[in-house]
């Protein structure tokens, strides 16, 4: 006795490979979330998929049911007017509550700081300055503190 490569999905009953070592009874989870889905409805018999389409086909010929297409609708000049202004009013109110130190950075903060970087020596704040008066600052080309006035 030679067994089947293909088995009968008892949800769908249509013909697969099995996937896994064990028996399978469906062929795809969603078959199998199907089925337990009428099962938990007390269903008792299991309604295979193929015979709920045609059921269902077999309904709509009696029937004469117009599909009607979906209203587009159009702009107006007063919507986009509605959605300018709360727009507007909605990033006011943002920038109000918004704390000065949690605003992003603008392109003008980005210059700034480049700049201010760029220079070749930077004040060393918590050095103190030698008796001559000479002040420390770092060098970025060397990476070493050199004391100028």
């Amino acid at each position: 006795m030679t067994e089947s490569k293909y088995y009968t999905c008892n949800f769908c009953q249509n013909e697969f490979t099995p996937t896994r070592r064990k028996i399978q009874k469906y062929c795809s989870d969603t078959c199998r979330s199907k089925a337990y889905y009428h099962r938990k409805n007390n269903n008792k018999e299991l309604k295979p998929q193929a015979n709920l389409q045609q059921k269902v086909s077999n309904e709509l010929e009696g029937k004469n049911v117009k599909h009607s297409k979906t209203k587009v609708e159009q702009v107006s000049m007063a919507g986009v007017g509605n959605s300018a202004l709360g727009t507007w009013a909605a990033d006011g109110l943002k920038s109000l509550v918004t704390k000065y130190e949690d605003k992003p950075l603008t392109k003008g903060d980005i210059r700034k700081i480049a700049a201010e970087v760029n220079g070749r020596y930077h004040l060393v704040m918590n050095a103190n300055p030698l008796p001559d008066g000479k002040k420390a600052y770092f060098d970025m080309e060397t990476g070493n503190v050199v004391y100028r006035f």
